[in-house]
């Protein structure tokens, strides 16, 4: 193999490598965008084994989750492809799954109809909590 088509192959499989990497590096940052924030569960959507409100809150270090604060060190993120169902509310689509580290806790993340939602291990679904989020809430909670 002559010098040029050496170094010729030497940069395709650089190029490639950095666009993987840059790939995943926005993956993971989208990912964790969406997870971060207040998260909320609710027995009058989606939820049959929840009584009443529970919260969630996740950020950069830290997941707080029934009184409990569990440290994170990283996110660990991987595509996925995955529906679930929730009764008159519509169909939820996960397109993350995010591994909290060391904390060994993993969520699905995606979206139904115009909210962000998570699933837990446990199979609880939480909504990220936003005006539009409460408003339809409070409306499902008033039509009882």
């Amino acid at each position: 193999m002559n010098l040029k088509k050496f170094t010729a192959l030497v940069g395709m499989i650089g190029a490639a490598v950095c666009s993987v990497y840059f790939f995943n590096k926005n993956v993971e940052e989208d990912a964790v965008q969406m997870v971060t924030g207040n998260w909320v569960a609710s027995e009058l959507i989606c939820n049959e084994r929840v009584d009443g409100i529970i919260g969630m809150d996740l950020d950069d270090t830290s997941m707080l989750v029934n009184g409990a604060k569990y440290d994170v060190d990283h996110y660990q993120v991987e595509r996925i492809d995955n529906e679930f169902t929730c009764g008159a509310v519509g169909k939820a689509h996960f397109i993350y799954k995010v591994t909290m580290q060391p904390a060994q806790a993993s969520i699905e993340v995606g979206e139904l109809n115009d909210f962000a939602v998570i699933r837990n291990e446990t199979g609880q679904v939480y909504f990220k909590l936003t005006p539009e989020f409460k408003a339809f809430y409070d409306d499902i909670r008033a039509k009882g």
